[in-house]
């Protein structure tokens, strides 16, 4: 979740995507409360919704409120569980392919280009011009890269 919240907080849409996709396929009758309660503290919401979605499904409702760590989830959780249990579901089907966002390649330009300067450790001056770089990127992509 963490790894989440810092694709959240960095616009990284591919990874964003992809921690989600992971944590709601490790979503489970016996972690989805603790989840879920994470989700909300960290203001998650796509993932809280996956989590409330997978509370009030008729196969698991029952199980979930029963089990002792649904008294110990924060009261307006629960009055949000039991209100969605008592909506109708909404269908959603949808023929478009789920957009995954931006490509690792696409991310990486957009820091190299600017988005990511705060996290820059190095200036290069070429032509008299500085541009901001970062060390690790420039040992990587190098021939001779010797440590010190």
């Amino acid at each position: 979740m963490d790894v989440y919240k810092l694709a959240l907080n960095f616009k990284l849409s591919r990874l964003e995507q992809l921690c989600l996709q992971y944590i709601e396929a490790s979503v489970d009758l016996q972690n989805v409360l603790i989840v879920c309660e994470n989700a909300n503290k960290l203001q998650l919401d796509q993932l809280k919704e996956h989590c409330l979605n997978f509370v009030v499904k008729e196969s698991h409702f029952n199980q979930v409120i029963m089990m002792k760590e649904f008294e110990h989830l924060s009261s307006s959780l629960i009055v949000e569980i039991v209100r969605r249990k008592q909506q109708p579901p909404v269908r959603t089907h949808s023929d478009q392919p789920l957009d995954i966002g931006t490509s690792l390649i696409q991310d990486m330009k957009a820091y190299l280009e600017g988005a990511g300067t705060e996290f820059c450790d190095i200036i290069l001056l070429l032509d008299g011009h500085p541009w901001p770089a970062h060390k690790a990127i420039l040992a990587a992509r190098s021939r001779c890269v010797t440590a010190r």
